[in-house]
């Protein structure tokens, strides 16, 4: 009977095990396998940022995050075209505008030229990688004009649609300089005459300060000009004499006349003189020392007037360090400067 019972649940066992083993019925469809997600590819290089991917059909390139400006066309609400008084002429175009942030700045101005038409595109960049105070801050920018070459006639310049023009004139080149005028005579006493062997005595000039022309001719600030008479070695070139008694003076007051001496700071060596049809033409080089702008026509007024007292000589030029002496002395009337000099 055992026997019996046990053969039974083995064959039992045999008819229910293919059902348990069976795969689990579909529920609203087949279970898929669940797909791993993609590998992440290394980067060739570890320090190389990630960039985004561009949108799909996008044929612009995405912005590199390293990028620290934004670009973009200055805002221009006035133009001027200027010449220059140069030789050759030179040519500027100022621009005014204002720049959107405090971040924002004049980037570049690039110029292009067709026929007699200026173009100019004048850019500007901002910063991205900061804050930025949104206000606007005006801006100028001159922008030079290449007219080397040239012919003379109307131009027009365009800057970011602002439109202004300017005229060239004939002989666009290298001029030169224009000789400086002839200086007007001051009176001065009879002209002094040479003794036997040449001239013995001559003349020199010194200011009498705030004389108001009462002693002298009046010049510059109220002064007089003086003629002192002094004692040379005897000499066939009074000019040449006469200036070197001048130059020579060292002290501010002279010791016999008690005037004024404007060069006596100064360190000048006469280069050359000549003297043609009553025009004397006197080269100056060396160091020279103003006081003031009041001491401008004092140092011309004794250099000239010492020159004048001849009867040879009716005009005056003279030059100090290649440079006309009236330009020259413009440049030097800041009291207590020294002049550039040898």
């Amino acid at each position: 009977m055992k026997n019996i019972l046990l053969l039974f649940l083995i064959a039992l066992l045999i008819l229910v095990s293919p059902a348990c083993l069976a795969p689990l019925p579909e529920i609203g469809g087949s279970l898929a396998s669940p797909t791993p997600p993609p590998a992440t590819p290394l980067l060739s290089n570890p320090e190389q940022p990630l960039r985004a991917n561009p949108p799909t059909g996008s044929n612009q390139p995405a912005p590199a995050v390293s990028d620290e400006y934004a670009y973009g066309q200055a805002a221009v609400e006035g133009i001027e075209a200027r010449l220059l008084e140069s030789a050759p002429v030179q040519v500027q175009v100022a621009a005014r505008g204002r720049l959107p942030d405090s971040c924002a700045e004049i980037d570049q101005a690039l110029v292009e030229r067709n026929g007699n038409a200026f173009q100019v595109r004048l850019t500007t960049r901002s910063r991205t990688d900061q804050m930025c105070a949104q206000a606007v801050v005006p801006f100028e920018e001159v922008i030079p004009l290449d007219v080397s070459g040239l012919p003379p006639g109307q131009y027009t310049v365009n800057v970011n649609g602002l439109v202004d023009s300017f005229t060239l004139p004939p002989a666009n080149g290298p001029a030169a300089a224009p000789p400086p005028e002839p200086v007007e005579p001051l009176p001065t006493p009879t002209p002094l005459s040479p003794g036997q062997g040449g001239f013995t005595h001559i003349q020199i000039y010194l200011v009498a300060l705030g004389d108001n022309g009462q002693s002298g001719q009046k010049i510059g600030c109220d002064d007089s000009l003086i003629a002192v008479e002094r004692e040379i070695t005897p000499t066939i070139a009074p000019l040449r004499a006469s200036l070197n008694e001048l130059l020579s003076l060292r002290e501010q007051y002279d010791g016999q006349s008690g005037l004024y001496n404007t060069l006596y700071q100064s360190e000048l060596k006469i280069d050359d003189i000549g003297l043609a049809n009553g025009l004397a033409t006197i080269y100056l080089s060396g160091r020279y020392t103003l006081g003031g702008v009041c001491d401008i026509p004092r140092f011309e007024a004794q250099l000239e007037a010492t020159a004048l007292q001849f009867s040879t000589v009716d005009r005056v030029m003279i030059f100090l360090n290649g440079q006309a002496m009236k330009d020259a002395l413009s440049l030097a009337g800041t009291p207590g400067t020294p002049s550039p000099g040898n």
